[in-house]
């Protein structure tokens, strides 16, 4: 009988602990949403200024526009860190 007590309480805080975690994924994955919310609206807006201030590609040629795609990663990167510490 006092094995079965201890088997249970063993399995309770199991399950205790499993809930706790599973809280603590539901918290980051909502902080995460609201930092991809946030990086969207910020790419939004400087895709706005962007496309406002520079003139049109058309005019441009045949320029090379892949050495800014890295300052973006880095950008992304940053946020995610930030919001995993």
């Amino acid at each position: 009988m006092v094995a079965n007590g201890a088997a249970m309480q063993a399995i309770m805080k199991a399950t205790q602990e499993e809930a706790k975690v599973s809280r603590d994924l539901a918290v980051k994955a909502h902080k995460l949403t609201e930092s991809m919310k946030m990086d969207s609206l910020s790419m939004k807006t400087v895709r706005s200024i962007v496309t406002d201030h520079l003139p049109s590609t058309n005019n441009c040629g045949d320029r090379d526009f892949d050495h800014v795609l890295p300052a973006r990663d880095i950008l992304r990167s940053a946020s995610l860190d930030a919001l995993l510490q």
